[in-house]
């Protein structure tokens, strides 16, 4: 989220800190109107495939571990979403 947040390239800082990432921090951003809101992991525009593809093929990370700072509704339900779908891409 804060990468993409700054303008960054996710996969270029990926591949800078490939071995001090054993913890990935997922965070999901959404748009409404002009402002970023924060959402549900595979709810907002993150490329989550792609990011747990790059990820995988580094095979430095342990531990993913999912934060909503708001959340538009119940914080359980948000949860439990992020948590369906990280598993559906297997993690």
């Amino acid at each position: 989220y804060w990468v993409q947040a700054g303008g960054a390239d996710i996969y270029q800082w990926l591949d800078i800190l490939q071995d001090r990432i054993p913890c990935v921090h997922f965070k999901d951003m959404a748009v409404s109107g002009w402002n970023p809101i924060m959402a549900p992991v595979g709810d907002g525009n993150l490329n989550f495939p792609a990011i747990v593809k790059k990820l995988n093929e580094l095979g430095k990370t342990k531990y993913a571990l999912v934060e909503q700072d708001t959340c538009q509704g119940s914080p359980f339900d948000c949860l439990q979403r992020s948590y369906d779908y990280l598993r559906s891409l297997g993690l």
